[in-house]
């Protein structure tokens, strides 16, 4: 089942809007770039991780809802040269339950990939790739799939893929540094030691092993955002200003209380229509919708996001959480991994029939 996946779009080159309910954490290496790009035209932003000073670094921290054993991640990574021997370039890490260290994957000083047990920095190798896997100063997209365990049968697993081809595959080995048999954070960009090379991230997703589709590889995905760019038929809640509600929500930035719709009453919906996937598009792992949203005073508030699926008749809702809301803006996310009118992936043709759908529950 797909957990998350981020394009970074949706963030401007603020940080802090990370952390209002995507992100746990982001430190201090950690920023938005607008370049390099690997796919011009489908992308706006990426994650630049700083390469000066400093020990074990975070980097940008996802909470996973509960603890599990098995996780599946991949991204794509540039790092513009080769680390020295004195430094650890993360590409993921992993901690439990309690946030303590479990494991990582690093690139080594000869272009490899190297698994680790424990942190970055003190902890121990459990298996390296051949030299020069990756090449630095291009993206090349690194995925792996870590089973948290120890020695002997069935015990930990891993596998590192760069670009599809497999580089390293261990079973039966110990892959959990804690007495937590366990997964319930990964980071994105972790970096350790005092020269660290800059390094930059796009397309970052996360998988567990549960359901029928995404329990696996994704492969090599790139992850776009389509904002709003019509109002629907039903229009309930009411813009902040005079003119069309997609354009109080259609900001790659957020404007917070700059523009925005409202709405007074239990009940009330608005749809809005969104552009076309781009023609590069063949298969689509999931759809995910994500909102900024708050309520302004104490008592009830509570919204879903929704997807309609409208390119068959009768239209079929994917209906997302009821979240209740804070005075504080924060983000919600909704992922639809099938097509609601078809049981079925995604189709570039659904997706561009599709709506998105806005209620007040109470």
């Amino acid at each position: 089942m797909l957990l998350h996946a981020d394009g970074f779009a949706t963030y401007g080159t603020t940080v802090s809007n990370m952390t209002r309910g995507v992100y746990a954490s982001a430190t201090s290496r950690i920023s938005l770039q607008t370049t390099p790009l690997r796919n011009e035209g489908l992308q706006s932003h990426c994650v630049r991780a700083q390469g000066t000073g400093g020990a074990d670094n975070g980097g940008l921290r996802l909470l996973l809802n509960s603890s599990i054993t098995d996780v599946i991640t991949g991204c794509a990574m540039r790092i513009e040269a080769a680390p020295p021997s004195d430094t650890e370039n993360g590409v993921f890490s992993f901690t439990d339950s309690a946030n303590g260290d479990q494991c990582s994957l690093v690139v080594g000083t000869n272009l490899d990939l190297i698994f680790k047990r424990g942190s970055m920095s003190g902890g121990t190798e459990v298996a390296r790739s051949a030299a020069n896997v990756i090449r630095a100063g291009v993206y090349e997209f690194i995925e792996i799939h870590v089973r948290a365990g120890n020695t002997g049968s069935p015990g930990g697993a891993v596998e590192v893929r760069v670009n599809g081809q497999t580089v390293i595959d261990e079973t039966g080995v110990d892959t959990t540094a804690t007495a937590n048999i366990n997964i319930q954070s990964v980071y994105l960009a972790p970096h350790g030691g005092t020269n660290a090379e800059t390094c930059y991230y796009q397309d970052w997703y996360v998988c567990d092993i549960s359901g029928s589709v995404n329990n696996d590889f994704l492969g090599d995905t790139v992850w776009t955002t389509l904002f709003p760019n019509g109002d629907g038929v039903v229009q309930d809640w009411t813009p902040s200003a005079t003119g069309a509600g997609y354009l109080m929500i259609d900001e790659a930035t957020p404007d917070d209380d700059s523009s925005y719709i409202v709405s007074a009453a239990a009940n009330d919906e608005s749809e809005f229509d969104l552009p076309n996937a781009s023609t590069e598009t063949a298969t689509i792992s999931a759809c995910i919708h994500r909102y900024l949203a708050r309520k302004d005073d104490t008592g009830a508030g509570s919204t879903q996001g929704s997807i309609v699926s409208s390119e068959s008749s009768p239209e079929t809702t994917d209906t997302g959480a009821d979240n209740a809301l804070t005075q504080t803006y924060a983000v919600y996310s909704d992922v639809s991994e099938t097509d609601p009118a078809t049981g079925a992936a995604w189709t570039p043709a659904a997706v561009n029939a599709a709506r998105l759908k806005f209620e007040r529950t109470a």
